[in-house]
């Protein structure tokens, strides 16, 4: 949320010196400004862009929230599978006592 108001400031600096800018090259060519329509142009632009920054956070969020999911999946098959290994060190070791138990009885 952070990132968007400072984006939505930097965005709303620029339009204001585009503001400015225009505003005088109008008023050097003798033409009548009409500020209320210059504001509803920035507001509109503005709207569009943070709409635009809510759409990309918001894509953003889903795919931490599917990132979060295999993540967790991963966790459970990699805890399975120290499990799995786990059980399969002990049969392992069960198996050379037994064969070393039989070589030294014969």
């Amino acid at each position: 949320q952070a990132v968007v108001v400072l984006w939505v400031n930097n965005a709303h600096s620029v339009m204001a010196e585009d503001e400015e800018v225009k505003v005088s090259t109008d008023r050097a060519e003798g033409s009548p400004t009409n500020k209320s329509v210059v504001a509803k142009d920035i507001d509109e632009e503005i709207s569009a862009l943070i709409s635009k920054a809510r759409q990309r956070l918001e894509g953003v969020s889903k795919t931490m929230e599917d990132n979060g999911g295999k993540l967790k999946k991963l966790e459970k098959g990699f805890s399975d599978l120290k499990r799995q290994q786990a059980h399969v060190a002990r049969e392992q070791q069960q198996v050379i006592g037994s064969l070393q138990n039989g070589l030294i009885t014969t």
